[in-house]
């Protein structure tokens, strides 16, 4: 199982679910993408992004 980091420090909305996007499309069943970000609003952005999918 590959685990992937995304450094999303300093980076606003939208632009850390952006990169998860671009990135999630390149991984494969199982992996994992460990992300870094400190936008107030990225844990209630990726909660929304991943009940999308």
């Amino acid at each position: 199982m590959a685990i992937h980091t995304l450094d999303a420090l300093g980076l606003k909305c939208p632009q850390p679910t952006l990169k998860i996007t671009s990135l999630s499309i390149k991984m494969k069943p199982g992996e994992v993408l460990e992300v870094t970000a400190d936008c107030p609003t990225f844990e209630k952005d990726v909660k929304n992004w991943c009940s999308r999918f």
